[in-house]
């Protein structure tokens, strides 16, 4: 039994190891697990807003106080552009997608108010221009895809690639060192923030402080980055100390604009700008929060898979609850440590090993369970009546625990048995013997009582036990009566035989309980009682009777009628005779 239980439980971790892995390579977890780890930035709090970024916002209240509507003419961002260039940023990301020129002139010059644009972006550099896609100039460089010929390097700047799509739920969690071949705006930020504009278009191009795995490490909630009005930068209200040294990113906020997402930071609402803010701090931190090591995964999926089925090698329910929801706690503590530490471990895989596990191991658990109590309801229907053996095993097996108990203890032979047999077939004997002992079990076990042994043509009984009867004496005597009487004659005429049987009935303490190895137990009653009552049906045949009840079973009976005294009997080695009582 136990080789079949770790046999099992070693198949319901592997299972479990295979159902986790499984739904993860297929992706199937991946929801949930972004989930968690939007809940994990909430668990660590939040963190000092990173002071070298600031947002310039294109706002509903800009738009309304210059009487403006959206989007904001090119020719009032080129002032905007001129006074942010004013406080000497150190990088200025523009998350504006400008898409063909705002005017075209009859002699398909560019209107004054996208010239005006272009001389500010050249003026601010270096700067970083959003675009969603590549255009090339005779296969060189991105170019500004309104003013044909004049690329991107030509005014100091460098593409960022602002369509680095979103996780499941549409939330922007991930960071990206490239799409499509071109840095995503963080990287490119963080590459200009170190460059400062010098070295080659592809060095400056090349995207640094993004590592493989990158998150975006929201440091809080909507409004962490510092967030200045476009209009009052414009207007000189916001000092130059704000922006100097600093990367300024220029982002429309408008709800014209419709440029809000859902984020890592629980689900929350944030703007454009200020999702590409906080992923562009990130960069420059060269992206600290990343995925951990595989072999982490690996452990704690193992971890989940094999608590619960260890836990029940040794021990039942209790323990494997107490080992899943201490897999629990240990899975989701790990996570939560480790996302302090800037590291992302996975936590539904393991979780779903941990389930899957545990469910196996229940499983497996309460199947042998269920085997054992069939192997232990067939062991005691053998000797006990059904309503005992469910008593019995209702009590989870305390009424079979060593203990004395005051019973009444039956032995019957079938007198003459022996020296018939040595004439028959063996078959034949087999038959007969399965006949007779048929015939006393089923009076016995009638009146509540536990075939103990058969010994031969003999058999030993107990009332009383293992389950506590206080009637037992009754009982024991119905029985006999029983054996001795209707059993006997439908026995004899069955076999055309003429067999006498004796009986004796004997009541005092015994010792009860489950004797011998595992491989071999059995239920015994043993004592002096025992003694009395083999020594009394041995005494029948020489006082000529079918049945002799011991002083001690008489005045034990509730209703003693029909039985007279028959004399005292040497049964008790040593001690006074036993006044023994027969049928009258």
């Amino acid at each position: 039994m136990r080789r079949t239980r770790w046999v099992r439980l070693a198949v319901a971790a592997l299972v479990a190891v295979a159902v986790a892995a499984g739904l993860d390579a297929t992706g199937a977890t991946r929801r949930a697990e972004e989930s968690t780890v939007d809940a994990r930035f909430l668990l660590r709090g939040e963190r000092p807003a990173d002071d070298r970024v600031a947002i310039v916002a294109i706002d509903d209240a800009s738009i309304g106080r210059l009487g403006l509507t959206s989007p904001l003419p090119r020719d009032e961002q080129a002032r905007m552009l001129r006074r942010i260039a004013a406080a000497r940023p150190r990088v200025v990301a523009i998350d504006l997608v400008y898409r063909g020129a705002s005017k075209i002139n009859r002699d398909d010059t560019l209107g004054a108010a996208d010239v005006a644009l272009v001389d500010a972006i050249d003026h601010a550099r270096p700067t970083v221009l959003a675009i969603t896609g590549i255009h090339r100039a005779d296969g060189r460089a991105a170019t500004l895809d309104f003013v044909q010929g004049l690329t991107l390097d030509d005014l100091g700047a460098r593409p960022g690639h602002v369509a680095f799509g979103s996780g499941t739920g549409g939330t922007f969690r991930r960071l990206p060192a490239t799409i499509d071949g071109v840095p995503s705006m963080p990287a490119a930020v963080a590459a200009a923030w170190h460059d400062r504009g010098r070295g080659s278009a592809a060095a400056r191009r090349r995207g640094r402080g993004v590592g493989p795995g990158a998150w975006i490490d929201y440091r809080g909630p909507r409004g962490s980055v510092p967030i200045y009005s476009m209009v009052d930068v414009r207007d000189g209200r916001v000092p130059a100390s704000a922006l100097r040294g600093k990367v300024v990113v220029i982002g429309d906020t408008t709800q014209a604009a419709q440029d809000e997402h859902p984020t890592a930071w629980g689900g929350q609402l944030m703007s454009g700008a200020e999702i590409e803010a906080q992923a562009i701090a990130t960069a420059l931190e060269e992206s600290p929060l990343r995925d951990g090591p595989g072999w982490w995964n690996v452990v704690l999926l193992l971890l989940g898979a094999a608590i619960v089925p260890l836990a029940g090698l040794r021990r039942g329910g209790l323990a494997q609850a107490l080992a899943a929801v201490g897999g629990l706690a240990a899975i989701v503590a790990f996570a939560v440590a480790a996302f302090a530490r800037d590291r992302v471990v996975e936590v539904v895989p393991p979780l779903v090993a941990l389930g899957v596990g545990t469910l196996g191991s229940l499983i497996v658990t309460l199947g042998l369970e269920r085997i054992a109590e069939r192997r232990a309801r067939a062991t005691l229907r053998r000797f006990a009546p059904a309503e005992v053996v469910d008593q019995l095993l209702a009590s989870g097996g305390s009424g079979i625990a060593p203990r004395e108990l005051d019973v009444t203890v039956l032995f019957c032979d079938l007198r003459g048995f022996t020296a018939f047999a040595a004439d028959q077939p063996a078959g034949s004997v087999i038959t007969l013997l399965e006949r007779y002992l048929a015939e006393v079990t089923a009076a016995v076990t009638g009146h509540g009582g536990t075939v103990v042994s058969f010994l031969g043509d003999g058999v030993m009984a107990v009332f009383g036990a293992p389950l506590p009867a206080p009637d037992h004496a009754d009982r024991a005597l119905a029985a006999a009566r029983e054996i001795a009487g209707e059993r006997l004659e439908r026995f004899n005429a069955s076999t055309g035989s003429a067999f006498a049987i004796g009986v004796g009935l004997h009541s005092g303490p015994v010792a009860s309980g489950i004797v011998g190895p595992a491989h071999r137990i059995e239920y015994a009653t043993v004592g002096d009682t025992t003694n009395v009552a083999a020594k009394l049906e041995a005494a029948t045949k020489a006082a000529g009777v079918s049945l002799l009840v011991s002083e001690a079973t008489h005045a034990r009976l509730a209703e003693p009628d029909g039985l007279r005294e028959a004399g005292r009997f040497d049964v008790r080695a040593g001690g006074e005779p036993v006044v023994a009582w027969a049928p009258a």
